[in-house]
């Protein structure tokens, strides 16, 4: 029971900060109508402070990738055995021939 109410916990909180993310992001919407000024903006950067906080929330998560380097010598190649020719008839014109009577 516990684990399920923690699951729907963490949904719940993704959701909630999703939506604020989403509504600060119309808030500058507003400022740039009215050509207000952000304080909390840096000197450095366009975005605010929320802006970065947010910015996880709004796409996906960070993702790293990582791979096992293995040595050249373990690495073994799959040969493949010698195709063998079987002739015979080719039966595949059976399945839409009229049926034999002999």
């Amino acid at each position: 029971m516990r684990r399920y109410f923690l699951h729907l916990l963490f949904v719940f909180l993704l959701v909630f900060a999703q939506q604020g993310a989403a509504v600060h992001a119309l808030s500058h919407y507003a400022d740039a109508d009215t050509q207000q000024q952000s304080q909390d903006q840096a000197p450095h950067s366009p975005l605010c402070e929320q802006c970065l906080g947010h910015a996880q929330l709004i796409g996906t998560g960070a993702s790293e990738f990582t791979f096992a380097v293995t040595p050249t010598s373990a690495i073994k190649v799959a040969t493949s055995p010698a195709l063998q020719y079987r002739q015979g008839a080719l039966n595949a014109y059976r399945a839409r021939a009229p049926p034999s009577l002999a």
